[in-house]
């Protein structure tokens, strides 16, 4: 389950000169299995999804909305096909799910939050606590929402990211206009 494809949405400021300034708009992780699941949920048979969401504030006063996904998982020696949760275990690991994820994104800034999503860190720890009510896997952090971001403060941002005293971006060459002129005359005339 190593192909998974990781989207980030940021939102960039501009700043003085050309150095832009990013903070995080949305974080979106997309798997292969959710994608699945989504695009065809009756193909996903014989195992329970089971998903949770929380609002939580981090300590930089972001207030955020993430969701969680998870499915059950088959022991190795199981004869039995489904592996279905009973609904009383769907609400204790949905409980332990919030719970896991209100602690994670309320102890630390949102800078640190997302590179807890990168490794998947907080997946990991629900599937690591929930082992006892049923076995999961590919647990995930599927998407986070920034509700509310606090008042934007020029003197923070740049405290975060760092100053930057010179331009460190690279220069790009646009080619002239006239090179882009010969390569369309060229297709109408094929």
């Amino acid at each position: 389950m190593e192909s998974r494809r990781k989207d980030g949405h940021l939102l960039c400021w501009k700043i003085g000169g050309s150095a832009g300034q990013e903070d995080l708009k949305l974080f979106k992780v997309l798997a292969d299995q959710t994608v699945f699941i989504f695009a065809a949920i009756s193909v996903r048979k014989w195992q329970t999804l089971i998903e949770a969401h929380v609002d939580v504030k981090t300590t930089d006063n972001y207030s955020l909305r993430m969701f969680c996904i998870a499915f059950t998982k088959r022991m190795p020696n199981q004869v039995k096909r489904t592996c279905y949760a009973q609904s009383s275990q769907i609400r204790q690991i949905r409980r332990k799910m919030r719970e896991i994820m209100i602690n994670q994104a309320s102890s630390c800034d949102l800078k640190e939050l997302v590179l807890k999503f990168i490794p998947e860190v907080i997946g990991k720890e629900i599937e690591k606590a929930t082992t006892s009510i049923y076995p999961l896997q590919n647990v995930f952090i599927r998407k986070v929402k920034i509700l509310k971001a606090p008042k934007f403060d020029l003197g923070k941002l740049m405290e975060v990211h760092g100053d930057y005293k010179e331009d460190i971006g690279v220069k790009v060459d646009r080619p002239s206009e006239d090179v882009s002129m010969e390569v369309e005359a060229e297709v109408v005339g094929a």
